[in-house]
């Protein structure tokens, strides 16, 4: 756990998941301006990509291509659920996913409805959703997108803390929100992505 940083810490979630096991690859995406149609557009080619070249090297790598997850904190968690389930067209997608704390996909003139053309499809992966319930509109983008899994039977395991705010990310402040990488590798464990 990160005591040293305020915000998102790729290398700290880098970190912890080597200690599980798993090779973590730290992926670094165009960010979208305001001004773009679909801002979420690059960044999903970005992950596409980079998810593409993990299966290609996987066996250089010593990396089981069946087994390639995503995890991403506030926007990367946007662009996980991008990537899984808003897609226009046919895209390399992880095997599964981890969201903590993300959002930016509800309708803003009615947030308890996804922005227009955002659905999980029947082949959206199994999903992992941490956030704090003081944390903005998230706690209801990750609700909506839980029960949106389940009305499928898709797999998708969701907790909401009541306190942690925004961007709690990977350190350790002595909250119940800090025991979310401890659920996050069971429920990794129970679904079969870590190593036996």
């Amino acid at each position: 756990m990160c005591n040293r940083h305020r915000d998102d810490c790729g290398d700290c979630a880098r970190r912890w998941l080597n200690t599980l096991g798993v090779t973590g690859i730290l992926l670094n995406y165009r960010t979208p301006t305001r001004d773009e149609a679909a801002p979420h557009e690059k960044p999903v080619q970005d992950a596409a990509r980079a998810i593409a070249l993990v299966r290609e090297h996987a066996g250089e790598w010593s990396l089981d291509p069946n087994r390639v997850g995503l995890l991403g904190f506030s926007a990367g968690g946007n662009l996980l659920a991008h990537i899984a389930c808003d897609r226009g067209t046919k895209t390399d997608l992880p095997n599964f996913g981890v969201m903590i704390y993300g959002g930016g996909f509800l309708d803003s003139k009615n947030p308890a409805k996804f922005k227009e053309g955002f659905s999980v499809p029947a082949d959206a992966p199994p999903m992992f959703l941490a956030c704090a319930h003081d944390d903005g509109q998230n706690p209801v983008a990750a609700t909506l997108l839980y029960l949106e899994y389940k009305k499928q039977n898709l797999p998708a395991e969701l907790h909401l803390f009541t306190k942690g705010g925004h961007g709690f990310g990977m350190r350790d402040n002595k909250q119940p929100i800090n025991a979310w990488p401890q659920r996050c590798a069971e429920w990794m464990g129970a679904m079969g992505w870590l190593t036996n």
